[in-house]
């Protein structure tokens, strides 16, 4: 057992150092965002950053839409950026920092206050629907205090009445509001269960019915063989 791990060790660190065969593989022009260049590599930009490890297969598997993204908007105020999770590099910090449970994860938004505002995407992977995210989303200026001419005129009160709360009513605010989320987080977990339980009895009806479908249609069959 022990031999095995250490095996396994072996190869996790080879991999990390050459191309293992059907890796793929992220391109180097991606800039590599660490604890300590994070503030001044990412300040003035709007960021896109994927959180990964080389090992994992679905990282692997959105590594060249990545490269794509980066290719595209290399030199442009938007950086697209990555982050390696794997444990114990001096990039783990950022990743326990953002709280990152799962790879890949894509965050994005103004990264001021140490990227404390990032916001996650939760979109597909796909090429096209990440590509349409970043052209209607993060190629627009970001409603924000200090940005206020990029948001609407309902969003401009909000925040003018916001200024003057004081932080422990936000502080509350903000604590209903994410039970709100909560919530409704549940309630659509529930109702996908009532859907896959319906999708589910659909599901079996279809099976029956093609299994009656198909012995009639052998008995037909049989029917016209015993006449010829």
């Amino acid at each position: 057992m022990r031999t095995g791990m250490m095996l396994l060790t072996t190869l996790v660190m080879m991999c990390g150092i050459v191309s293992c065969a059907g890796m793929k593989k992220l391109s180097t022009d991606i800039v590599e965002l660490t604890s300590d260049n994070f503030n001044d590599t990412t300040a003035g930009k709007t960021v896109f950053i994927m959180f990964h490890v080389f090992w994992c297969s679905h990282c692997q598997s959105f590594y060249p839409t990545w490269n794509k993204l980066s290719a595209k908007y290399n030199n442009t105020s938007l950086l697209i950026a990555h982050v390696d999770c794997n444990e114990g590099s001096e990039r783990d910090g950022l990743c326990k920092r953002h709280d990152i449970k799962g790879t890949p994860t894509l965050l994005y938004g103004e990264p001021g206050h140490n990227g404390a505002y990032l916001q996650q995407y939760t979109g597909d992977n796909e090429d096209f629907s990440v590509s349409s995210f970043v052209k209607k989303k993060l190629l627009q200026p970001f409603c924000s205090p200090a940005n206020l001419n990029a948001c609407d005129d309902k969003t401009r009160q909000r925040i003018a009445d916001w200024e003057q709360t004081s932080p422990a009513e936000l502080g509350k605010s903000i604590e209903q509001i994410e039970l709100r989320l909560e919530k409704a987080h549940i309630e659509a977990k529930e109702g996908f269960k009532v859907l896959q339980a319906h999708y589910d009895e659909i599901q079996r009806a279809k099976v029956l019915n093609d299994a009656r479908i198909n012995d009639k249609i052998r008995i037909l069959k049989e029917v016209i063989a015993a006449k010829q």
